[in-house]
């Protein structure tokens, strides 16, 4: 099969500037933050078990469940029930806010991704348009955009769904040579680039028709990828902090393992006037 390559160059905005200013975690520093973080659960968690212990009850009952006790108590309902809110009068107006009309006047796009990073050299981006699918190589690590859940433009919204994978081309390596010697076959996911990228940020879409990929496709890939140049240090930190406490979060559960905890659970009989 033949395939029309088209490469487009995609230039660098003032923007990449101002975005390189975020600040990486150190090892240190994540494990500092998760130390905080994890001894802040274990203690409200403590204080609310505390709390509720400490309602009067009119009887108890517990049972073992996966090697940790589970009280039931039942106490006496709150003295006053929710009431409900109040209905907002008809008459009732609220001041424009106008930056709100403009954002709610932006087009939104929903932009469903696949990517694919190889050896975070470069990545494989699957674009999916009115059911239909198309492929992009480019130079960029998208994997840097995991985090990332919505980002807007002049004239749209776009919320991101993007699934991920990351492929190194030793480790596949190394799960072929482990699957021949256990006698399995084993397809290696790794794939090289179709073309020889440059130093410059650059994208190549890989299709058979250039007339048949519509503007559409053009345009959620140039905001994408605009956005991305735009924040490209920001969202490199992000990524790597993100990574960085994810790795420390797994240090302190090796560390502090989780214990099963007994569970409290206070119930009341409530009852609400018929409307």
């Amino acid at each position: 099969m033949s395939y029309h390559f088209i490469l487009l160059l995609v230039p660098l905005s003032p923007l990449y500037i101002w975005a390189s200013q975020a600040e990486k975690l150190s090892p240190t520093e994540s494990d500092q933050k998760i130390s905080v973080s994890e001894t802040s659960k274990r203690a409200f968690a403590a204080e609310l078990k505390s709390s509720l212990e400490r309602v009067p009850s009119f009887y108890e009952t517990e049972i073992i469940e996966d090697g940790r006790k589970v009280l039931f108590r039942r106490v006496a309902p709150p003295a006053e029930l929710p009431s409900a809110k109040p209905k907002a009068s008809p008459t009732t107006t609220s001041p424009v806010n106008f930056s709100d009309l403009i954002e709610e006047s932006k087009e939104p796009i929903n932009l469903k991704l696949y990517v694919t990073v190889y050896d975070e050299a470069y990545s494989k981006l699957i674009l999916t348009v009115e059911e239909n699918r198309y492929t992009v190589w480019t130079n960029l690590n998208f994997a840097h955009l995991q985090m990332l859940g919505s980002f807007e433009t002049e004239e749209r919204r776009y919320s991101y769904f993007g699934m991920s994978d990351q492929i190194n081309q030793e480790r596949e390596a190394l799960n072929a040579r482990f699957a021949k010697e256990k006698g399995f076959d084993y397809t290696s996911r790794w794939k090289a680039s179709p073309v020889q990228f440059s130093e410059e940020p650059e994208y190549v879409l890989v299709t058979e028709d250039e007339s048949s990929v519509p503007n559409e496709v053009y345009q959620q890939f140039d905001d994408l990828l605009g956005y991305y140049l735009d924040n490209k240090e920001r969202l490199k930190v992000v990524h790597h902090n993100a990574q960085e406490l994810q790795a420390a979060r797994e240090r302190y559960k090796a560390a502090h393992p989780e214990e099963p905890q007994d569970i409290v659970l206070n119930y009341s009989r409530l009852s609400t006037p018929a409307e």
